[in-house]
């Protein structure tokens, strides 16, 4: 089950209908952190195979954490057969200034990939032109009034956040980390920026979980 969902999440978002979708993220909401865009658009597109009998796992938003009751969890797979059988997935957006350039941003994954006990970590790092955006928000926005938040404050003017994310995941034990998707996206209009998501993943290692099992089982 484990591999099996983590390769679906994985090919819909390397997909050209995950590219046009968020093509449409980026057009409507620009004055908006994404997260709960993203993580819809995600769970739509896998569930349009369940429906159709494609996938045998349905995606859930916001159901409650089993072992913390008052926690949500992003995203909760269920298989149609067993519905004791879940996957859970928490993902985060962020801009690449947050956490002085994630360097104080390993307390995030452990409360919500450790403590959670979270089978997959999703991370979206958001990065754009400071001149693009700043034409943008001149445009739409008036200042005085500041019907729009800066945004431009939380891209980073350094490239260190780079480096520091793949770093800090590595640091989680028995975990993997080895996939990484970057997406630019471009709309076409006078004065929209481009802009940059770049997607990084830790999961738990399924191999180290079969070997506990045949472990508990000598």
């Amino acid at each position: 089950m484990k591999e099996i969902i983590y390769n679906k999440i994985i090919e819909k978002l390397n997909s050209n209908e995950f590219e046009s979708r968020l093509k449409n993220i980026t057009r409507n909401y620009p004055n908006l952190k994404q997260e709960i865009q993203i993580r819809n658009c995600l769970l739509e597109m896998i569930n349009a195979e369940y429906f159709t009998g494609e996938f045998n796992y349905r995606a859930f938003a916001e159901l409650k954490h089993i072992n913390f009751p008052r926690k949500r969890v992003d995203l909760t797979f269920i298989n149609q057969e067993s519905n004791e059988e879940r996957y859970t997935v928490e993902l985060k957006f962020q801009y690449s200034n947050d956490f002085l350039r994630f360097h104080k941003y390993k307390h995030i994954i452990q409360n919500d990939f450790e403590l959670r006990n979270s089978e997959l970590f999703i991370l979206i790092v958001a990065h754009w032109s400071k001149e693009e955006k700043k034409k943008f928000d001149e445009k739409w926005f008036d200042e005085k009034f500041e019907l729009a938040p800066n945004l431009n404050r939380y891209i980073s003017n350094e490239k260190c956040w780079k480096e520091n994310i793949p770093n800090l995941l590595g640091t989680f034990n028995e975990s993997n980390c080895e996939d990484f998707i970057s997406l630019e996206i471009e709309v076409e209009d006078e004065f929209n920026p481009k802009m940059n998501y770049d997607f990084y993943f830790l999961r738990r290692n399924f191999m180290q979980d079969i070997k506990e099992v045949k472990s508990a089982l000598n």
